[in-house]
């Protein structure tokens, strides 16, 4: 009973770990879509294009690095969590 803690922290801490990832690949996926929204738009409603376009220049300004070392030192707690509860199971 007492190792669903440290396995939780461990399991937490590889999905931490690989979010920046997955969703890297679903802004990538977002931003095509509104790329081709854009010029699907821009002879019917241009003010709409202008907005899809500003939209995907918005998603592309993202600081990637940033998320992911957040997402990495969280990680890393996580992990390290994990650990200490795992001393705790050992000793009791």
């Amino acid at each position: 009973m007492g190792w669903i803690f440290p396995i939780g922290f461990w399991l937490i801490g590889t999905l931490v770990a690989a979010s920046p990832g997955v969703l890297f690949r679903l802004v990538e996926k977002e931003k095509e879509t509104l790329r081709e929204e854009a010029d699907e738009t821009r002879f019917r409603d241009h003010l709409a294009s202008v907005f899809f376009t500003v939209e995907e220049k918005l998603m592309s300004s993202i600081p990637w690095w940033s998320f992911t070392l957040m997402c990495s030192i969280l990680a890393i707690f996580l992990f390290t969590f994990g650990f200490v509860a795992l001393s705790f199971v050992l000793v009791w």
